[in-house]
């Protein structure tokens, strides 16, 4: 076998296969058969007078400038459809008509991965010329196909590592082999390499779809849980995972809230800034502090912050520490009955304070 080294032009005299440098293959594939046929309630008979005549043709066209497209199908608009590549060139052999095609090298992957197997020209006895003379016999196109008309032209094929998949379908391992040039130890050594490399190639393609999957089905589950968190409420979908995620979100902003407003109302307390009677069951197992607060003045937590942080004491704090009765609760009564009489508009304060000493008294 006289076989060119793999470099930016590969050729095999056995399988007539080229690889261009831009990515472009060439292979040879019978795409017409000789004798005769029946399509369509016709018979037509091809025979070497017609093969002849397409061959000449298409050699006329080449001259001008011009080579026959390569269709996916057979396109109804063959004068807007988009080529997949080029016929070269035509020859007559014992078999029929063998075309040397030139694929794009997108396509000529596609071809590669069996996504395509068969061909099917589109062709005329009939032709006419630019100026109407009789042609005779002509090949418009190819098409490129899964289910032809001629059933015997045999499978399109390109190897897979021709193309750079990097990765061999099974049974082309030892057709790659020939590739090396060498002695029979050389080629052994080079099949054993490519089934090795078709081996891990599978196992890393398995990994990779795996993890790929994984990783799908995790950025989804994301991507979803950050839209429910950032969502009104009223946007919430039915999703159960989505309303449980908002139900655990509702609740952690709520207990958050709760602690912020009990620890305000303390620090009010300590700073004189609210009475007792202002939050009189503060502290008990009843106090609702949320409820309290949209029931109060301040609104909201905001308001009751900017409260605490920049009202006045409304509570005389230094009472704590002087004497009143003389038992030491002096101070403890005149402190409740001011914060008393501030909570109610005209109180009167000695009578609130005298009301406490003769209770506490009693």
């Amino acid at each position: 076998m006289n076989f060119r080294t793999w470099s930016s032009i590969q050729y095999d005299e056995a399988r007539a296969l080229v690889v261009h440098d831009d990515g472009d293959v060439e292979i040879e594939h019978l795409v017409l058969e000789k004798g005769r046929k029946v399509k369509g309630g016709t018979a037509f008979e091809v025979g070497d007078s017609e093969l002849d005549a397409m061959v000449r043709n298409h050699e006329a066209d080449a001259a001008a400038g011009y080579l026959a497209p390569i269709f996916l199908g057979h396109p109804r608009e063959r004068d807007q459809a988009p080529r997949v590549g080029r016929i070269e060139s035509l020859k007559r052999t014992a078999a029929g008509l063998v075309a040397r095609l030139r694929f794009l090298g997108d396509f000529a992957k596609r071809i590669a991965r069996k996504e395509f197997t068969e061909l099917s020209p589109t062709f005329t006895f009939k032709a006419k010329g630019e100026r109407g003379e009789d042609l005779g016999a002509k090949v418009f196109d190819v098409g490129v196909l899964n289910v032809p008309f001629q059933k015997a032209l045999g499978p399109l094929s390109i190897p897979a590592a021709a193309v750079g998949l990097g990765w061999v379908p099974a049974g082309e391992a030892h057709a790659l082999s020939e590739v090396f040039e060498g002695d029979h130890e050389e080629l052994i050594m080079a099949e054993g390499n490519v089934t090795m490399k078709l081996e891990l190639s599978e196992e890393v393609r398995q990994a990779f779809d795996d993890v790929s999957e994984k990783l799908t089905t995790f950025s989804d589950r994301i991507a979803a849980l950050e839209e429910a968190a950032t969502k009104p409420a009223e946007l919430v979908t039915d999703d159960a995972a989505t309303l449980k995620l908002t139900e655990e979100r509702d609740a952690a902003v709520r207990a958050n809230d709760e602690r912020d407003v009990a620890d305000l109302l303390k620090k009010a307390l300590d700073t004189g800034k609210l009475t007792p009677a202002q939050v009189e069951q503060f502290g008990t197992d009843d106090f609702k502090p949320l409820e309290w607060l949209e029931a109060s003045q301040f609104g909201g937590v905001a308001g009751l912050r900017q409260h605490v942080m920049t009202a006045p004491p409304v509570v005389d704090l230094g009472d704590r520490n002087s004497s009143g009765s003389g038992d030491g609760k002096g101070s403890d009564y005149t402190a409740l009955a001011r914060g008393i009489a501030s909570a109610i508009p005209g109180s009167n304060l000695e009578e609130i304070e005298k009301s406490l000493n003769a209770e506490m008294a009693e």
